[in-house]
């Protein structure tokens, strides 16, 4: 079962970054029943460097980043809709902001 988990991300280090070491953290009970695909969405990549927190650190490996195709509009729809094109199909798409920190080891049991 396919469980895609995007993020859209603009202007912060901090908070995608730990959303991202957090989720990474809460996957691992999951790993064996599921097939996980971790998606960020990069709504500043021509005018931020922030992404860089995740692309050119540890945090990145296994996380696929896309530039936001949207060069007028910046906005987490916009981002969630590429994510979606862009990974379909899937058996579940999870959209979380940058700011989401999981905080338990049964979080996907709850959601599903």
């Amino acid at each position: 079962m396919k469980i895609v988990i995007a993020i859209p991300h603009q202007l912060t280090w901090f908070w995608t970054q730990t959303c991202i070491a957090a989720l990474k953290r809460r996957l691992v009970p999951y790993r064996d029943r599921f097939d996980f695909e971790i998606v960020v969405v990069d709504n500043g990549w021509d005018h931020s460097p922030s992404i860089r927190g995740i692309t050119d650190t540890r945090l990145g490996e296994g996380v696929r980043v896309l530039n936001a195709d949207s060069k007028i509009i910046y906005t987490h729809s916009t981002a969630l809709n590429q994510a979606f094109r862009e990974t379909w199909p899937m058996d579940y798409f999870i959209a979380l902001d940058s700011d989401c920190i999981l905080m338990r080891d049964t979080w996907l049991d709850e959601l599903l």
